[in-house]
């Protein structure tokens, strides 16, 4: 009987997200991640809050053995408000009962049907150097869980959930060169929380959830996507180029602008880059943008001694 372990959920710090925001556009990590400047936002986004719940929902059920009594579920109330509260998500009550629906009708889904043997949920790999030479190459991932799948013919796999409007027929397409993936091989072979402690992995089980809207039900698959070691060369390369040009910016850097992120595609639609009115109109495209401690960027008080916020 395997005992799964279980960590907190939540931002590895140094993966792929903070990577990919440099990738992005090299002005956005400045503003972003150097200068710490965001929106004030009243409310996120409805399917980002459904995506965070479902995710801390079903890495309970598998945390608690596919149990489905009371306690169980009851954690996994107490788990969504408390991803709510840690991770600042203010966001409409009804994502929260939407999230609570999806999660039920994938335990209805799964509950039925062989269980993983799941070694680790929220597993945290690193921080561990790319190249043992480079201090900005030290990354970390935190993995949804990894386990022994069916779907793998009982293959040791990372297992990743991924909500999504798209066809399920799109996600492991959108997956097979994604750096999240890539850069969670690189560190299980890496890192000693990897393969040195649990073995070699046969790739990733993405578990999709199709979300159902109108009050259709979600559709369910899980997807094996096998190893391919070929990509994970060019992939360390290119990423420890960018990991080196990012450690360049500091807040008085002149970093670069790409046009083509002022737009961007989020599912279906096509949104503006929050940073875009800062970018085009300095100073007057700073309004309901503040600091990280709250502070408001338009009171920034110019002495002459470092880059203005909105330069």
């Amino acid at each position: 009987m395997i005992n799964t372990m279980w960590s907190e959920g939540g931002p590895s710090g140094l993966g792929w997200s903070e990577v990919d925001a440099y990738l992005r556009c090299p002005k956005e990590y400045q503003f972003a991640k150097v200068r710490g400047i965001s929106k004030m936002q009243t409310n996120i986004p409805d399917y980002f809050a459904v995506g965070s719940f479902v995710h801390a929902g079903r890495a309970r059920w598998f945390a608690q053995k596919f149990d489905t009594g009371a306690e169980t579920w009851q954690l996994i109330r107490d788990d969504i408000t408390k991803v709510r509260s840690e991770f600042q998500l203010p966001c409409n009550d009804s994502a929260e009962t939407t999230a609570l629906r999806y999660i039920q009708e994938y335990v209805d889904h799964w509950g039925i049907r062989p269980h993983p043997q799941i070694v680790a949920v929220e597993h945290l790999l690193g921080p561990t150097r790319l190249d043992a030479d480079e201090a900005s190459s030290e990354r970390t991932s935190r993995l949804d869980d990894f386990g022994f799948y069916q779907e793998a013919g009982g293959k040791l796999m990372i297992g990743e959930l991924k909500t999504t409007s798209a066809p399920i027929s799109d996600v492991a397409n959108q997956y097979t060169l994604h750096g999240q993936p890539l850069l969670q091989r690189l560190l299980w072979e890496l890192a000693p929380q990897g393969e040195a402690s649990h073995g070699a992995v046969g790739g990733m089980v993405l578990d999709v959830v199709q979300k159902g809207y109108g009050g259709k039900r979600c559709t369910f698959a899980r997807l094996v996507v096998p190893v391919d070691e070929r990509p994970l060369s060019w992939f360390r390369n290119n990423l420890l180029d960018a990991l080196r040009k990012k450690a360049l910016i500091d807040w008085n850097t002149d970093a670069d602008r790409r046009i083509t992120s002022c737009t961007r595609l989020v599912g279906k639609a096509r949104v503006a880059c929050e940073y875009r009115d800062v970018c085009q109109f300095g100073r007057q495209g700073v309004g309901g943008m503040a600091f990280e401690d709250g502070s408001l960027v338009s009171d920034w008080q110019d002495d002459g001694s470092q880059a203005r916020p909105w330069d």
